[in-house]
């Protein structure tokens, strides 16, 4: 769905006019692939308090900048940007002169990123941004960003694990953080009104009005700890006995997410049930459940807040698509409800307001839209267009998606998507792309890059949920532990079937493309059903089961990594190598595409090696493409931009 056509502001006009020049060409012009592959023009967006200035995040390869522009003229005011090897978790405005920074390091080649614990001001209009909390801050301690308090522009509220040698502490610290004058050539990092967490190991959590009033501990295989206070002035009361498990089996784990504009009652997640998750109220020793389905989980990135506000006020479910549905009588549910009339159907998502709440920043989204960032006006309901993620991907070039749901022979619901070309009808060339990981991944109704470049090119994309995605309960998930190799490519299989039956997918035109674990799904289908398709392609993929954990994959090392993928493995070593691709090179029947990056050290270039060897053993038709300079995934725009021109060629020659 199109936003309605309402009265826009000069900052918009522009894009206003190239909209309908492109629109009237939409459906004639092929797309560049770099265009669908580029790095975001805008990731995110903050209003100052007093709604005068635009603070934009922008992210290059291997850094981020932000740029910050007024908002009635769109004149720039100044710009920063991130060290090399960092990007920007997240920026609040604290006052109208300073922007509070967080950032994250990039591992792996910016396929994944871990929290710095850096904390940086960047005072506006300069183009210098300064560390106020940890390591460049010449401190031993990891810092989060917790609250702006609104009170006091000159302090801000943060959580904090003291450093001692390379291990973290135990118990957080929840305190204020004084923030430097920027005149201050170097200055101690000032903390005060520090408060020590009542619980090892348990994370502290804030009311609206900055008071320390929860904390809770999450230890694997335990029962969650919850310690609560009244107020600054209380002690905390251990309330764990007041909560209990849904599933006998499974330990109790408790996620807040946010309190009321009173601050008399909690929010907060559990397993229901029926194992999905579910919302929950706390007050006064009274525990509500507030919102759930049988089908599919609600996650913290699933909830509606009110302005400004952690206040829960309802939820835009992520089931086959988004629904928005509210439960609180908040005034802001009559905002949230027009914001979600603009664009019926589509992703809504408030990201800043300014002070008295008439300015507010929200983004669209949707599996056509790849996201734009807009500004209602509450005082005359004018809309402004204020950019996109990317402005040369217009929702009207896009292929259609639409969600389907099958049952597998294990009676779990599969929930999936099929990308289609706009404009076509009856059976296509299809690319089956499965999951990048076997265990807790999911597919969204979001927009999806790799699918909407193929379909562009004349392919249906199908995707499916197989057992194991995470999204519809923990049942759904733990299906997929030991099924690597067999349930999952199953399901997989099952999804196929059903596109060809329903007439999607052309029976004789079916390759397989995946990425990490979905390279690994990729191969074991055509070895699994060596007639069903006609060829598959793998990026940065794995080959040898029996070598993850030495090889670190395909979960985050160091974060509970080797015991992720050990419990959702779950295979004995005869099991491991007898479904691995690399010994079953002489099954495959289809050509291969194999790309991989020579630096890649989450899922091994040597098992790559290895596997290629194999092929070349066994007579199979394939292709290496050995990315010197790359890791995990290719970083460099170019290198990104030949493999998927190269991928193009390949499915155009065994399927067109």
């Amino acid at each position: 769905a199109s936003i309605p056509e309402l009265t826009m502001k000069r900052i918009s006009l522009s894009l206003s006019i190239l909209a309908s020049f492109y629109f009237a060409q939409a459906h004639s012009q092929t797309i560049p692939t770099e265009t669908f592959f580029r790095s975001d023009t805008i990731s995110d967006v903050r209003i100052s308090p007093d709604g005068s200035l635009l603070a934009m995040s922008t992210p290059a390869e291997n850094f981020d900048r932000i740029v910050v522009i007024t908002r009635d003229s769109s004149e720039l005011v100044t710009q920063t940007s991130t060290s090399q090897g960092q990007i920007i978790n997240d920026f609040q405005w604290e006052g109208n002169d300073e922007l509070i920074i967080s950032t994250s390091a990039l591992r792996f080649d910016r396929s994944r990123s871990l929290p710095s614990g850096e904390l940086f001001a960047f005072h506006v209009p300069s183009s210098t941004a300064r560390a106020i909390a940890g390591r460049q801050a010449g401190e031993l301690a990891f810092n989060s960003f917790s609250h702006i308090l609104p009170s006091n522009d000159k302090e801000i509220l943060v959580t904090r694990l003291e450093v001692s040698g390379r291990a973290l502490g135990q118990r957080p610290l929840g305190a204020t953080l004084r923030i430097p004058d920027v005149s201050a050539r170097r200055s101690e990092v000032n903390i005060d009104n520090e408060v020590r967490g009542p619980i090892d190991s348990g994370a502290l959590f804030a009311d609206n009005q900055g008071i320390f009033r929860l904390a809770i501990a999450n230890e694997a295989g335990q029962d969650a700890e919850v310690r609560y206070r009244t107020s600054a002035d209380a002690d905390w009361e251990n309330i764990s006995d007041q909560f209990s498990r849904s599933v006998a089996d499974q330990a109790l784990v408790i996620e807040p997410v946010g309190f009321s504009d009173d601050n008399n009652s909690f929010f907060f997640l559990t397993r229901g049930a029926v194992t999905t998750k579910e919302l929950m109220k706390y007050e006064a020793g009274t525990i509500t459940a507030v919102l759930g389905t049988d089908a599919f989980d609600i996650n913290r990135e699933n909830l509606v807040y009110a302005i400004n506000s952690s206040e829960v006020i309802g939820v835009r479910l992520a089931g086959d698509y988004t629904e928005p549905s509210y439960f609180s009588q908040h005034e802001d549910v009559a905002l949230q409800q027009k914001l979600d009339a603009f664009s019926p159907g589509e992703h809504i998502q408030v990201v800043s307001a300014n002070d008295d709440e008439s300015l507010i920043v929200f983004k669209v989204s949707s599996p056509v839209r790849i996201g734009d960032f807009l500004l209602f006006n509450t005082s005359d309901e004018n809309l402004a267009l204020l950019g996109g993620v990317n402005i040369d991907l217009r929702s009207e070039q896009m292929a259609e998606v639409n969600a389907f749901a099958i049952r597998n022979p294990a009676g779990l619901v599969l929930h999936g998507y099929v990308t289609s070309p706009t404009g076509t009808s009856g059976p296509l060339p299809t690319v089956v792309i499965p999951n990048e990981l076997p265990v807790g991944t999911r597919i969204l109704p979001e927009f999806n890059r790799q699918a909407q470049f193929l379909a562009h090119h004349g392919y249906a994309v199908l995707q499916v949920n197989s057992r194991g995605s995470s999204g519809f309960g923990l049942n759904h998930q733990q299906a997929g532990n030991g099924e690597w190799g067999t349930g999952i490519i199953d399901d997989i299989t099952l999804a196929v079937r059903w596109a060809v039956q329903n007439e999607i997918a052309s029976e004789d035109s079916i390759c397989l493309f995946g990425t990490s674990y979905g390279g690994f799904a990729a191969i074991a289908s055509v070895i699994d059903q060596p007639e069903r398709y006609q060829c598959a392609a793998a990026y940065s993929g794995f080959y040898a089961l029996n070598s993850i954990n030495a090889d670190r994959a395909p979960y985050l090392p160091g974060l509970g990594g080797r015991d992720a993928t050990r419990d959702s493995m779950a295979l004995s070593r005869a099991e491991q190598r007898e479904q691995s691709p690399s010994n079953n090179a002489a099954a495959i029947q289809v050509p291969l595409l194999i790309a991989h990056g020579a630096e890649d050290t989450l899922t091994s270039f040597r098992q790559a090696e290895d596997f290629v060897e194999e092929l070349e053993n066994a007579n199979v038709e394939h292709e290496f493409i050995a990315m010197e300079g790359e890791g995990h995934k290719f970083l460099a725009l170019e290198n990104r931009v030949q493999f998927f021109d190269r991928l193009l060629s390949f499915l155009d020659d065994n399927l067109k």
